[in-house]
């Protein structure tokens, strides 16, 4: 499963990403709602947590999910397809007030996503997608504003390219990426944002990329299921007119420790692939997965 020789990857977080997360990081960080010169600061702080969004098919999570593939960009065609990831997104620096509540979270998210092809009998690879971001979270009362620098590659599997005689691309992405989130009572969510990619390849790809959904889940009520829905939104400059749309429905099984960690995911997804060596082709699934943060 070793990428081909001609896919190599940009420099990866050289000088000019950390210029740039830190250009954001900065100004807000002094700014007069709180100076991080006078905040307590917790490493490894084990009582929080990163955003985690319920849709959207690229987020670091660790999951399992069978597909069925009704429009296929890849050259299996349709039919059944497995894809597994794991993910994960560690809280690394937390800011509080003077008063003890938090004002800044630093962290560090990354996650991998392998997808499979169970067309033929050697249930051979057909991609994967790697994610490393560094996320700063500034929570409020309404919510969380959210900034991250973004690397993201995708690599061709080399069975499905040996099969096929596909080389792929050298896809690759360097970006920075502005969120916020905002939250209706503890049932509803609305976020948007953009991302906007200063590195990419191939070099004539697209660079904006526009991002929303909403999220509805039920009341935590003990130790039963908490059922949920969502449904995420995305527009790529590189892959227009199309928009993706990832819809999902599930529930969270009973806590463990007091943590919901598990949640079962039925997903629906259409527009362009999430599988960056097909993202200019338009895909149409069907999902059942297990979804977990570790």
């Amino acid at each position: 499963m070793s990428n081909l020789p001609n896919r190599t990857l940009p420099s990866f977080l050289g000088f000019s990403e950390v210029v740039l997360f830190f250009a954001v990081l900065f100004p807000l960080a002094f700014s007069p709602s709180g100076a991080l010169a006078q905040t307590q600061k917790e490493f490894l702080p084990g009582d929080a947590t990163l955003p985690r969004l319920l849709a959207g098919p690229r987020d670091p999570v660790a999951s399992a999910a069978v597909l069925g593939v009704l429009q296929n960009p890849n050259q299996h065609g349709d039919g059944v397809e497995v894809e597994v990831s794991l993910g994960h997104a560690l809280p690394v620096l937390l800011f509080r007030s003077p008063e003890g509540a938090p004002t800044l979270l630093l962290g560090v998210e990354a996650g991998v996503f392998a997808r499979f092809g169970l067309q033929v009998l050697e249930r051979e690879l057909i991609g994967t997608d790697w994610y490393f971001m560094i996320p700063a979270v500034w929570p409020k009362e309404w919510g969380w504003v959210r900034f991250r620098f973004y690397h993201t590659s995708g690599h061709m599997g080399d069975e499905y390219a040996r099969r096929f005689e596909d080389a792929g691309v050298n896809f690759a992405r360097d970006a920075g990426d502005l969120f916020a989130y905002y939250r209706a009572g503890d049932r509803v969510g609305i976020y948007g944002g953009f991302r906007f990619s200063y590195n990419v390849h191939p070099e004539e790809s697209g660079k904006l990329a526009l991002r929303g959904g909403l999220e509805v889940q039920a009341r935590d009520r003990g130790d039963g299921i908490r059922p949920y829905a969502a449904a995420d939104f995305e527009w790529d400059e590189d892959t227009t007119p199309n928009v993706r749309v990832d819809a999902k429905v599930g529930f969270w099984l009973p806590p463990v420790r007091g943590e919901r960690k598990l949640r079962v995911a039925f997903g629906a997804l259409w527009g362009p692939s999430p599988v960056g060596q097909f993202q200019h082709g338009t895909t149409t699934q069907l999902s059942l997965g297990l979804q977990g943060y570790l």
